[in-house]
């Protein structure tokens, strides 16, 4: 073990909630000549959320100018998460803010259909 070990654990929180752990462990050799296994953990359950939030926004992102630089007639564009069915509208510059639809919100299918 030369190199420090990173292992990841998922757990459950006195609560039942699910959390991440890192767990970095690394070799030491003390002023003794003894060996020791040093190791360190750290709860990265909501950068972990963080991370994930930001990649959809990004993808949320390109996916507005792809299509924006193909069509620059785009009335409105949806992002839908077949998953959870939570969606993010996108209109075109000149808008159509009268018709009153929200910008995100849930259950895609219930309300627009």
């Amino acid at each position: 073990m030369d190199t420090p070990l990173v292992s990841y654990t998922d757990v459950l929180d006195a609560q039942g909630n699910p959390r991440q752990f890192q767990t970095t462990e690394v070799k030491y050799l003390d002023s003794d000549g003894d060996w020791i296994l040093l190791g360190m953990s750290m709860d990265i359950t909501e950068m972990e959320k963080f991370k994930k939030e930001s990649a959809r926004v990004e993808e949320e992102r390109k996916a507005y100018l792809r299509l924006s630089a193909l069509s620059g007639n785009l009335i409105e564009l949806y992002y839908i998460d077949p998953e959870t069915e939570a969606y993010t509208e996108f209109t075109s510059p000149q808008g159509y803010e009268h018709l009153g639809r929200a910008r995100q919100g849930t259950d895609f299918f219930r309300i627009i259909l």
